[in-house]
């Protein structure tokens, strides 16, 4: 391995923002990316939840001194020697639930040899790796496979999406006649095109998403400031960058519905909605948002329309589409006594979460 070729970890935000040009670079022309890896969604998360971030743990490889393959990666202040994927294992009240964590990478070809990745992480004081919402197929999955000390593959959830090739008919069928009903009486469907709108969309959704989960007795995620500026700030650069799907229903000046979606890759995401459910007549706006969507990402030529990965298998995204897939977390402990001892630490923060309310804020 030549000096070239070399593991360069990045652990502050001076050192994420002295490789902002490379990072771009590969995210144009890596095989292997998604918005959750993105530089954008990476350096705001960092500024955001800069209070629950002990270091970044960012692992960039390059090869002949071209950055090459990205692992993002964090400590949090809660456990020293366990390396989280960025934007993940934040408290539960504000966890932006990344999805599709992996690699970004140039190609198959140009990931990090896994001994060099240990080394490092031990270098590092990281007794452990513990990463959420993977999909099966993942690049990581397959190269953590040889890395050496205890892996544990658990499924922990269920990832709904829609093939917009060959899907998109149960969906169709499932608002035909809600699509009609909004039409007679005046509904009008519009994406957010420039910043003036995105604010007036922006405080719909936050309002519309916090009365539903308020009305029902539960958390509602955008009353958390730390989220919701986290989001206000990502969406702005993601309507910079043609990356923000953000689509309304309304009546007149009334914002009836939000549906907050995200490009990445060749898919696009849905992430949040709010919904005025005590608008009448009954004409399930949220799924109306939904079928709009879905052309959207047809008008763009993605392969899929995504809705992110859910606890429940029998929830309504199953109304809207029959394909879906497992989605697991990964951990990965360096030798047995780091098992034992992240059981241990476990077992005493479950204990201690007793005491407390565990009711999880919903992110759909």
């Amino acid at each position: 391995m030549t000096a070239l070729n070399r593991i360069l970890v990045i652990t502050d935000l001076d050192g994420l923002h002295s490789i902002r040009e490379n990072w771009l670079k590969l995210e144009e022309v890596a095989l292997f990316k998604n918005l959750f890896n993105s530089y954008d969604w990476v350096d705001t998360w960092a500024r955001h939840y800069a209070h629950y971030i002990e270091r970044l743990l960012i692992f960039t490889y390059w090869r002949e001194g071209e950055l090459c393959s990205i692992l993002p990666l964090y400590i949090n202040t809660s456990n020293a020697t366990t390396a989280y994927y960025i934007s993940s294992f934040e408290p539960s009240h504000i966890e932006t639930c990344s999805e599709a964590q992996d690699f970004m990478s140039l190609s198959v070809d140009t990931l990090p040899p896994v001994r060099m990745f240990k080394h490092h992480l031990v270098e590092q004081g990281i007794n452990n790796i513990k990463m959420s919402n993977l999909s099966p197929r993942s690049l990581f999955l397959s190269w953590a496979s040889e890395l050496p000390g205890f892996r544990e593959v658990t499924k922990e959830r269920v990832r709904f999406y829609i093939p917009l090739l060959t899907g998109m008919e149960k969906l169709n069928k499932k608002t035909r006649r809600y699509r009609k009903a909004a039409t007679k009486i005046g509904m009008n469907i519009r994406k957010v095109s420039h910043m003036e709108e995105l604010e007036v969309v922006f405080s719909a959704l936050t309002k519309l998403n916090s009365e539903r989960w308020i009305a029902k007795g539960q958390p509602a995620i955008f009353v958390e400031k730390t989220f919701t500026d986290f989001h206000k700030d990502i969406a702005r650069k993601l309507l910079m960058s043609n990356k923000l799907s953000l689509y309304y229903l309304y009546k007149q000046n009334n914002i009836v519905a939000v549906n907050y979606s995200i490009v990445s890759g060749n898919s696009l995401i849905f992430y949040q909605s709010g919904n005025n459910t005590s608008f009448r007549p009954n004409i399930s706006p949220g799924i109306i948002l939904h079928y709009a969507q879905a052309i959207e990402a047809q008008n763009q030529g993605k392969d899929m329309y995504d809705f992110m990965s859910s606890s429940s298998a029998s929830e309504y995204k199953s109304k809207l589409t029959d394909t879906k897939e497992d989605v697991v977390s990964f951990a990965l402990y360096i030798s047995p006594l780091s098992f034992f001892k992240s059981r241990l630490l476990e077992t005493i923060r479950t204990i201690k979460r007793w005491g407390v309310s565990s009711v999880k804020p919903s992110h759909s």
